[in-house]
């Protein structure tokens, strides 16, 4: 065998040499194996985790033949500046003496130690947990948002923090207190409380699914509308407006909930709601006041009915011009009294029924001297047609101008 040999049995101890409870020196214990006693002397390099170098120790005395042991005494102090937890690594050991010597690398691994236990160490101070009161809205889709109350905690070492909120996100709508726990990576702690908001902004999705779009009403209908909502519907309300989305009609009809849809039972038979263009709208309201609003929905109202009144002859002879007369009166299921309606906003078309996108006369009504009259005794709406000296069918149409509704039509001939 050779004249020094390892025979891998190490130890190290921290020791205190001034009683304040940090370690002076970090001595490690190690054990060889001499073919010839003498004087020797040996050296050696500890170093951390990552290799790096903390400090050199040596030392030197007379060694008998056989089992020994020589001890390395590190300075503590280095090993607290150096600010790295162990265990440590011995390693580059020189032993020489009578004519003999042996080097080695990773001869001795030390018991773990706190680096903080040595002198010198830099004190570990703890983080600084740093809190605010937040408010998030909902994400859509869903009554709850997650949010941090951090507002920059920081480790004065600059030193890996972890952060934990406590409770954990997702937040229900409303307010939330938390607390917030700041920890280094050596274990030291700092936690702040605050509040998380969550407010709801998104408002409802509304669909107006009767009635359907163009269509005419008569005598009632039951408006029908879902809607969805990240919070939930709370309301539904109905509107009846003017072609042009003016007010006019009927305003806030509360819906009520069937279990699928929202629904409210409209009687189209009102003054309020004379024959015309109208837009039906739908608006929910959610847990949270948000309102949601549909597509107008356009329909027409046609309610009024038109009531004819031939020209007093009893043979219409073509080629003259006669009195063409109307009475326009309240559908009996608005009114049973069926009141004469006096409009000064109507219009005739009159028309050969063979050629109907040639209007053949254009009668206005009003109270200028270019107007057709109304008898309001007679309750009568009069105009003059000329007719052609060919017999002929005509139409003749009845159209409120202010809404471009077509409130009705009669037709009458004349023969030869």
């Amino acid at each position: 065998r050779g004249g020094i040999t390892l025979t891998g049995s190490t130890s190290d101890a921290g020791i205190d040499t001034n009683n304040n409870n940090l370690f002076d020196i970090l001595r490690v214990n190690i054990e060889v194996d001499l073919l010839t006693g003498g004087n020797y002397q040996w050296s050696a390099r500890l170093v951390d985790s990552n290799n790096t170098e903390i400090n050199f120790a040596g030392d030197s005395k007379f060694l008998n033949t056989g089992i020994n042991s020589i001890d390395l005494s590190f300075d503590g102090c280095k090993i607290g500046e150096n600010g790295a937890d162990g265990p440590y690594n011995v390693t580059g050991l020189l032993i020489f003496g009578v004519g003999k010597s042996l080097l080695a690398n990773n001869v001795a691994s030390t018991e773990t130690y706190n680096f903080t236990a040595f002198e010198c160490a830099a004190a570990n101070h703890p983080p600084e947990a740093l809190c605010q009161n937040v408010t998030v809205p909902t994400e859509p889709g869903l009554c709850t948002a997650n949010a941090s109350a951090d507002a920059g905690s920081f480790d004065p070492a600059g030193d890996p923090i972890t952060l934990d909120q406590s409770p954990p996100g997702p937040y229900p709508f409303g307010t939330t207190e938390v607390t917030l726990t700041v920890t280094d990576d050596k274990g030291a702690s700092d936690s702040c409380t605050a509040t998380v908001t969550v407010k709801d902004q998104e408002p409802p999705a509304v669909q107006a699914i009767v009635p359907d779009s163009g269509e005419a009403l008569q005598d009632g209908v039951t408006f029908q509308a879902t809607a969805s909502d990240n919070c939930g519907v709370d309301e539904m309300y109905f509107y009846v407006r003017e072609a042009d989305g003016g007010s006019g009609g009927y305003e806030d009809l509360p819906g009520a909930y069937n279990g699928t849809s929202w629904e409210y039972n409209f009687d189209t038979n009102t003054p309020q709601t004379p024959d015309g263009y109208y837009v039906i709208l739908a608006k929910a309201v959610d847990m949270n006041g948000n309102e949601g609003w549909s597509t107008p929905v356009p329909v027409s109202i046609r309610n009024w009915a038109v009531v004819e009144l031939l020209p007093n002859t009893a043979n219409n002879k073509a080629g003259r011009t006669m009195p063409v007369k109307f009475a326009l009166r309240i559908a009996a299921a608005v009114d049973s009294e069926q009141p004469f309606v006096y409009n000064e906003e109507l219009e005739i078309r009159i028309y050969d029924k063979s050629a109907p996108d040639t209007i053949l006369q254009t009668s206005l009504y009003g109270d200028t001297s270019t107007d057709y009259r109304i008898d309001t005794a007679g309750e009568l709406y009069i105009t003059n047609f000329k007719t052609s000296k060919t017999p002929a069918e005509y139409v003749v149409e009845i159209w409120r101008m202010s809404k471009n509704f077509l409130v009705g039509s009669f037709t009458f001939e004349t023969v030869k």
